[in-house]
């Protein structure tokens, strides 16, 4: 964790910015937003990676949750967040939410728990794809009927072929695999990669109006955000 002048505090992990105080915000609305407005009444909601708490308190926002599970196979990370971000480690307090140090292919492969939603919270500023087809099986497998999934992948901008590699690798497990893009000045090129997967197709988003303490999303931006530019859209061709 280090200080900076004008973003904060800054947690850096393996020596690339995970994120700031400054802008956190911008990531963990969109991964965490995005899915749970895609869904009616959202309740149980899993999210892999995430032991910073972000996503965590962003889910929470949604009064029809009645669970968040966190799996985080760093727990220094949790320990850094606990004592430099509270604003976001408090989250990991509140009663809905359990808490897990591990790894997350691990539990999905030993639970028997259906989730209306499953997020893979893993800030990937390096433009590494680190996920197999295997977990997008077993993603698939813990979702409930209804349910939805979000990865964030590499960055079009600097990993073009691994941005269509993970997109390609989701888009055989799911209805439907949209790809969306969020803009947070620290994350390597600027541009943040999610894939937003699907049991159905087709299915509308409420809007953000009910939501507290928004910064970044809002109908606009949960409209537009699939709206890809063309460099990006030529790289999802067959």
């Amino acid at each position: 964790v280090v200080h900076s002048y004008g973003y904060g505090k800054i947690l850096l992990l393996d020596g690339e910015v995970a994120f700031t105080e400054r802008d956190e915000f911008a990531y963990h609305e969109m991964i965490a937003h995005v899915p749970a407005l895609h869904q009616a009444a959202p309740k149980n909601i899993l999210t892999i990676g995430g032991g910073d708490g972000g996503a965590c308190r962003e889910f929470l926002k949604h009064p029809t949750v009645e669970s968040v599970t966190v799996i985080e196979i760093d727990p220094t990370v949790t320990e850094a967040c606990r004592e430099h971000f509270e604003s976001m480690a408090v989250s990991l307090d509140d009663p809905r939410v359990r808490l897990l140090h591990g790894d997350g292919q691990a539990f999905l492969d030993a639970s028997d728990t259906l989730f209306d939603i499953i997020v893979v919270d893993s800030l990937d500023s390096a433009g590494e794809a680190r996920f197999d087809e295997m977990l997008y099986t077993s993603i698939r497998q813990a979702l409930s009927v209804e349910g939805c999934a979000v990865v964030q992948i590499p960055s079009p901008a600097l990993s073009p072929e691994r941005f269509a590699a993970n997109a390609r690798a989701i888009r055989p497990h799911f209805v439907s695999a949209r790809p969306y893009l969020a803009y947070l000045p620290t994350n390597s090129t600027g541009m943040l990669s999610f894939i937003l997967a699907e049991t159905e197709q087709g299915r509308t988003s409420r809007n953000t109006q009910d939501l507290p303490g928004l910064r970044y999303i809002n109908d606009g931006i949960l409209n537009s955000a699939f709206q890809l530019p063309t460099f990006v859209e030529s790289l999802l061709e067959d």
